[in-house]
């Protein structure tokens, strides 16, 4: 193969589109490595305290000008009691999965499922990218609001 690298400047990793501050439409997508090591959704445990957690890639949709932009986005299920327990709850209700009583977690079943989020930057080793500081139930463009799940 042949390369010409003439006026590019080496760098440690790719900066993808960072989206703007504001609330998008997203769709949980399977999504593997180019060096195979890690398929999403992907399911772990949380470093420092060893709770269950989803990592997730979602892609923006409904918006032609970003439908390339894709978000990190981890799904830590937390003992009841603990600060923020809920909140993969809220995540299950949000994208139509079972979210009551004892559960069986099906991650490879949440590919598909769509849902608004609330992007943010964050800046770490020097990179912006963006992550999710709300959810809420996607609502079709066009749709009327009486569609969306009450919460």
């Amino acid at each position: 193969m042949e390369f010409d690298a003439t006026g590019i400047e080496p760098s440690a990793g790719g900066q993808g589109k960072v989206l703007p501050k504001g609330w998008y439409n997203f769709e949980v997508i399977t999504y593997t490595t180019n060096d195979q090591s890690k398929t999403y959704p992907m399911e772990g445990l949380t470093k420092e305290a060893k709770y269950p957690k989803v990592d997730l890639l979602l892609q923006v949709i409904d918006n032609p000008e970003y439908a390339d932009c894709k978000v990190f986005h981890t799904v830590t299920f937390l003992p009841k009691g603990n600060d923020g327990s809920g909140m993969a709850i809220h995540f299950l209700k949000t994208i139509n999965q079972p979210f009551e009583g004892k559960l069986s977690v099906q991650s490879q079943d949440w590919v598909g499922e769509k849902l608004t989020g609330y992007a943010v930057t964050d800046e770490y080793k020097g990179k912006v990218k963006n992550k999710l500081g709300e959810i809420k139930a996607y609502v079709a463009p066009g749709s009327s609001k009486g569609d969306q799940v009450p919460f």
